[in-house]
């Protein structure tokens, strides 16, 4: 085993984790009883009523100052006694026992107890290891078992063809559940109208404004910093229809499979089980279902982060830095996948002079751009992260609850609002089909790639841990590259055991959850198609240069329009407002309580109808446009 690069009196990165663990609990611990002591409270207002109450920069002070005391402290010990990492390694446990006994009794939600006691094991497991680590291992992570990695370096020409031939077929499908629905008018104004519209914006003048996104003329920048779309703008210049965004999306997602089996490659999994991989990569559920509501700029993630562990597993820095650069350009909060990336790479791996510059890039381009977006533009979405935060500290409370209270931060990794354990379920829906490789090891390590599902588990924002959207893209990626580390530490049985039921797990799900939904979104277009060729002509006869407000699922077709609102957003005062030259309602399923009162309200100021056809559409002219 390569030895682990080590500090003064052989110290080394795993006892400098440990260490700083270790008085990051302690004072986590004496925040509480001090608070309890002194405020004569339960334990249960401690942990989790009182947070807001620790959230000043005294609190941040007091942690760094008992967490360096006890770097200090431990170092010396480690240093002077033989026993002395065994000793960290066991205060760090008991510790991490202790701050459970206080937390798992004393959940606010007793039906969330279940949850929040199996977050608290999952985050004892590698304490536990690093606690067995030291009593096998002079330092550092557990050797690795021989197996799948010893073998000789597969031919990648076969596997390589059989993973495009079968991502090919699942981009397909998922390309044509996206074109479907555009056609059959089930894509909403959110997000792909907003979309639509910015790229037949950029086509004509290379800035990408929309009026749809904020009911105002806006750059989608001012909401969301992704120049990343650019990429695809070429492709939109050949082919100027939406019908290109929702193709382009599986193209872009599917494309992973390249890098994924470089990565495996590399890792010695033999050519067998590379074409297992690609089996479970082009079935996998999750990238299937993340594009059933549309195109988002998420796609990029997957690509993009997969070619960065390449680069990354090559040594070669330059091009880890060039597409570190085009994840970063993706969205504003792509920065948290490469510090989580670079810390691995530092407590991995120790490789310091790759894991800083890609953490001080990260940083340095999310301060760069939350204070762009704050000044300019309608900043970042802190708001989706509320629940740890208190009121008007933004971003930084965050991560200021994240540090001074764990154990409410617990809590909140499967509550959800409605309390019906969506969560649970979203981390299923991504870790069995994958038959838990990600979690199968004994680096303790390897578990920090497992991190960016707290992304999506730690918000009340709905939509996040949830598979049917775009949020899962980048956690993706992490995921499959854990699964290939770990493959690669197995025995050869137990990874082609592994492989094959996750690849038929994949299938399974891939079959129960993606497929259906070709003909659940082609049969009405077959059984009505002469309903939906009349809304397409419909839409159609309106002149682009007219300004236009629309329901949902009708902006997208009307993208080109550069002014284009919609309906249930285009209100002032309770109205809708009347500033536009034609209104189109969506009679399909007829029109519900709000659509009649704004018909009724727009008749009443200025407008007349234009065309009316009953369980189909509703067009609405202003006066003064109608031709006598």
């Amino acid at each position: 085993m390569k030895k682990s690069k080590t500090f003064r009196y052989g110290y080394d990165a795993g006892d400098f984790v440990s260490s700083a663990l270790s008085g990051w609990l302690f004072a986590v611990l004496l925040t509480f009883f001090v608070n309890y002591a002194h405020r004569g409270r339960g334990v249960l207002r401690v942990l989790f009523s009182s947070f807001k109450a620790f959230g000043t920069p005294d609190v941040l002070i007091v942690f760094a100052l008992i967490t360096v005391f006890f770097l200090i402290l431990y170092t010396e010990l480690i240093g002077l006694f033989q026993w002395g990492r065994k000793v960290v390694s066991v205060i760090l446990l008991v510790e991490y026992c202790l701050f459970a006994l206080i937390l798992i009794p004393n959940v606010p939600d007793r039906v969330n107890v279940v949850a929040v006691s199996f977050a608290v094991l999952v985050f004892l497991v590698p304490i536990v290891l690093r606690v067995v680590s030291t009593c096998r291992a002079p330092s550092g992570d557990l050797p690795a078992v021989p197996g799948a990695a010893s073998e000789k370096r597969a031919r990648l020409a076969f596997p390589m063809t059989v993973g495009i031939v079968l991502t090919c077929f699942a981009g397909a499908v998922v390309a044509a559940v996206g074109v479907l629905r555009y056609l059959n008018y089930s894509a909403p104004n959110y997000d792909f109208g907003i979309f639509c519209q910015m790229f037949s914006n950029m086509a004509k003048s290379g800035v990408p404004v929309t009026t749809v996104e904020r009911d105002a003329s806006l750059s989608h920048f001012a909401v969301h910093a992704s120049p990343i779309l650019y990429l695809l703008l070429p492709f939109y210049f050949v082919f100027r229809t939406p019908i290109t965004l929702a193709v382009g999306q599986a193209v872009i997602l599917y494309s992973g499979i390249v890098p994924l089996l470089l990565i495996a490659r590399r890792r010695g999994l033999s050519r067998w089980l590379l074409v297992l991989l690609s089996l479970a990569f082009s079935a996998y559920p999750a990238i299937g279902t993340g594009c059933f509501y549309d195109f988002h700029e998420n796609c990029f993630l997957l690509p993009l982060l997969l070619w960065v562990f390449w680069f990354s597993e090559c040594r070669r820095p330059i091009p880890l830095f060039l597409f570190s650069c085009l994840t970063l350009a993706v969205k504003e909060d792509a920065f948290v996948y490469l510090v989580i990336f670079a810390l691995f790479l530092l407590l991995s791996e120790k490789r310091w002079r790759t894991a800083l510059p890609l953490l001080s890039l990260s940083l340095g381009y999310f301060l760069l751009v939350s204070h762009l977006m704050g000044r300019y533009g309608e900043g970042v979405m802190s708001w989706r992260y509320a629940n740890l935060t208190t009121d008007g500290e933004g971003l930084f409370g965050v991560f200021l609850t994240i540090f001074t209270n764990p154990g409410y931060v617990l809590t909140q990794v499967f509550t959800t609002t409605a309390g019906e354990g969506a969560k649970l379920y979203y981390l299923g829906a991504l870790l069995l089909p994958l038959l838990c490789l990600p979690c199968v090891t004994r680096r303790a390590s390897r578990w920090l790639l497992l991190s960016p599902l707290l992304l999506n588990l730690l918000t009340m924002y709905v939509y996040q841990p949830d598979i049917d959207f775009q949020y899962s893209f980048g956690i993706i990626a992490f995921l499959f590259y854990a699964a290939i580390l770990n493959l690669s530490d197995l025995p050869r049985p137990a990874a082609i055991f592994g492989l094959v039921g996750s690849a038929a797990a994949c299938v399974v799900a891939f079959s129960l959850l993606v497929l259906p939904m070709i003909p659940a979104n082609a049969e009405p277009l077959r059984e009505d198609r002469e309903r939906y060729a009349l809304i397409t002509g419909t839409l159609d006869a309106i002149p682009r240069y007219a300004s236009v407000a629309a329901t949902t699922f009708f902006v997208p077709h009307l993208s080109d329009h550069p002014e284009l609102y919609e309906t249930y957003y285009h209100v002032a005062d309770g109205q809708i407002k009347t500033d536009c030259d034609y209104y189109v309602f969506d009679l399909r399923h007829g029109a519900g309580v709000k659509e009649e009162r704004q018909i009724a309200y727009l008749l009443g100021h200025g407008y007349v109808e234009y065309f009316r056809s009953e369980g189909a559409v509703l067009v609405l002219i202003r006066s003064s446009l109608q031709t006598p």
